[in-house]
């Protein structure tokens, strides 16, 4: 794995030489904002206009739709989708069987809020964008409890590496990283910047 940073300059810290996203969040995934995700021998993605995740084998003829719904981010992990869901009355995170046999709510959610999110083991990681009460919080995917690690509202491209979660914030375009248990915040750069993860 190797991280890239470009137009930077470096404030002092260490940077991650492993990282245990590599079963979802991939350079090619996060650039494209995990709206395509490869998964055994299928492709999943949203298709705005028919309202659904669909799965589309190597064969055209066997695409097929999975969930019903408008949908933000998809990250596959040991045959669930984990997602946020934006239209109708249950909009929320979900977790959905990648054949579509089972749909569960993990938490309700209005407006933007969970629309930039991430998942690592137990956890999904996501901005609240409402300058009031935003910030970025964890939620478990078992209980349910949610937790603030940080007041960035404004903050994009998450990505969690062990016990850091970095992203841009995207405002002045600085790179930030917090301790997922929101007890450390660092800033990683002091000039506008550019951010690329590979896992490979």
């Amino acid at each position: 794995m190797f991280l890239i940073i470009l137009s930077i300059v470096m404030t002092g810290c260490s940077m991650p030489t492993t990282n245990n996203n590599s079963s979802w969040n991939s350079e090619a995934n996060s650039s494209n904002g995990n709206l395509f995700f490869g998964y055994g021998e299928n492709i999943y993605f949203n298709i705005v206009s028919e309202e659904g995740i669909f799965r589309l084998h190597e064969n055209p003829d066997e695409m097929s739709k999975v969930a019903e719904g408008i949908f933000s981010r998809l990250h596959i992990e040991n045959g669930w989708i984990y997602t946020r869901k934006l239209s109708g009355e249950d909009s929320g995170f979900f977790k959905i069987e990648t054949g579509g046999t089972e749909i569960n709510q993990l938490m309700p959610l209005t407006g933007p809020k969970g629309i930039e999110m991430v998942k690592e083991e137990n956890y999904i990681y996501y901005v609240d964008p409402r300058p009031a009460q935003g910030g970025i919080y964890k939620m478990h995917i078992d209980d349910k409890e949610e937790v603030k690690l940080t007041d960035d509202f404004t903050a994009r491209q998450l990505y969690v590496i062990g016990e850091w979660l970095y992203y841009l914030e995207s405002q002045g375009g600085y790179i930030y990283r917090v301790k997922t248990d929101g007890s450390v915040r660092e800033q990683l750069t002091d000039n506008t910047s550019f951010m690329m993860m590979n896992d490979e």
